[in-house]
């Protein structure tokens, strides 16, 4: 009797977690690895904060502020009465770019911190290097400018010019270009032959009885390798930028050095652009005076602020605020309605996720969820690091892009797709012997079979000014 022989290779469709079941079932499961567990990017997902790109970096751009306030750059005692002085702004302080423009023109009335107006006069304007400017500033008449100590910031209060003269010089209008990459990880498990023939679940089509792919209990491990990678990047990640000397490279299959692009941070964005708020000791109410005024200052329009804390900050703001009675009912449909996109689904995940909310005097409200990720003892919470005194105040809004018009959210979590094809979380399992059965995926010799996920993934962060990092 003959021995059939066969060669063979399988590619049968595996689905991770956050694909095989609703957003709000994935936080339960994810539980055994904390209190529910729920990747920042699942959380964007349910938001509809979700973008298919198919490139690996893209653009989008920034409004400058219309008006802003500039810095003295070297500073001067008290010039006297009716005596003039000297403003000197420099690229330091980012009141000057590379070509000389700056926001301060002649005939700007600007105000000292003796409540003092002085006037820009008009013709003093010198461009001692590219990016080094002065301007002749005169105190009205009675009144002196005071001392200016350096990097003293100082507001552009109005403006005013004689009759029968010519015009000011034009305003400059700014928009910054941000580039942002798409970063690709690989996760591998290999999972033996009698668990998966154990745990297999098949997912059908509409019609209950075509096969297109199945599930196993195993690929939550691969789920969750790949969740805290992600997260790590979202979080803390550092761009890897093309036009630099210093790139990361790997030699890819044709030989060439091959860029290895990462994805920027919230927390790196927010300590660049938005504000550093250290909280030491008890925590206190009036941190949230605080908070709301920068919020305001910032001109952040949106209600809804996600508070997302460490473990242990998250206790000394608890304390507090349950001693003092702070916390109310959470309005679940509201939080869904505005977050979610509403109905039961959005409900039910809004309540998965278990925010707790606080209402200030200034009409933002704030929406508590402890982040776990930040106290785990094998990623950010290893001693020394301080990542569970952590929070992050993000308002959620969108921004117009000046260029286009387009209105875009403030935090989006792209990913790689082209058509039909979708890099966003790639999962395959490559198998060798076995029986071409629909529903089990063939065993190698060593009688397990190997999965793979790959995804490519960024985040497009707008507005960082708005964030607040806090810190202990």
């Amino acid at each position: 009797m003959g021995i059939q022989s066969t060669s063979q290779m399988y590619n049968v469709p595996m689905y991770l977690p956050s694909d095989y079941f609703e957003p709000s079932v994935v936080a339960k499961k994810y539980k055994q690895h904390g209190d529910q567990f729920f990747p920042l990017y699942m959380l964007l997902r349910s938001m509809m904060r979700e973008e298919g790109i198919s490139r690996d970096s893209w653009t989008a751009y920034e409004d400058q502020e219309i008006h802003q306030t500039f810095h003295e750059g070297v500073g001067f005692v008290d010039p006297g009465v009716n005596t003039a002085a000297t403003l000197t702004l420099t690229a330091a302080n980012g009141d000057v770019d590379a070509n000389g423009n700056c926001y301060l023109r002649e005939g700007d009335i600007v105000e000292f911190l003796n409540k003092n107006n002085g006037y820009i006069v008009r013709g003093t304007r010198v461009q001692v290097s590219p990016t080094t400017v002065t301007f002749t500033v005169k105190p009205f008449p009675g009144n002196t400018i005071g001392a200016v100590v350096i990097n003293q910031e100082i507001p552009i209060v109005s403006g005013a010019v004689a009759n029968g003269t010519g015009p000011v010089a034009a305003a400059a209008r700014n928009v910054y270009q941000k580039k942002f990459y798409l970063q690709t990880l690989d996760e591998h498990i290999s999972i033996e032959g009698g668990v998966l023939a154990d745990q297999v679940w098949a997912k059908t089509t509409e019609d209950g009885k075509t096969i297109i792919g199945v599930y196993s209990e195993a690929l939550d491990d691969l789920q969750y390798r790949v969740d805290l990678k992600v997260d790590g990047a979202l979080w803390t990640g550092q761009e890897n930028p093309d036009g630099s000397v210093a790139q990361l490279t790997e030699t890819g299959g044709a030989g060439y050095a091959n860029p290895i692009y990462t994805t920027g941070g919230i927390i790196p964005a927010a300590g660049l652009y938005g504000k550093t708020y250290p909280t030491t000791g008890t925590w206190a109410m009036t941190n949230f005076d605080d908070l709301t005024t920068y919020l305001v200052q910032q001109r952040v329009q949106s209600d809804y602020m996600l508070f997302m804390v460490g473990n242990s900050l998250s206790n000394h703001i608890n304390n507090v605020m349950a001693n003092a009675n702070l916390y109310t009912a959470v309005n679940y449909t509201q939080i869904a309605e505005s977050l979610f996109g509403g109905g039961a689904a959005g409900k039910d995940l809004s309540m998965s996720i278990n925010f707790t909310s606080f209402r200030h005097n200034s009409g933002y409200e704030f929406l508590f969820r402890r982040l776990d990720n930040f106290s785990n003892p094998t990623t950010f919470g290893v001693a020394g690091y301080g990542y569970d005194e952590y929070g992050m105040v993000m308002p959620l809004n969108k921004v117009k892009d000046p260029r286009t018009g387009v209105s875009q959210n403030n935090l989006e979590f792209k990913y790689k797709k082209l058509g039909k094809y979708s890099r966003r979380f790639k999962v395959w399992t490559i198998s060798g012997a076995g029986e071409d059965d629909t529903l089990a995926t063939a065993m190698t010799a060593n009688d397990w079979s190997d999965t793979y996920a790959r995804g490519s993934f960024g985040l497009q962060i707008m507005k960082a000014n708005h964030f607040i990092l806090l810190t202990r």
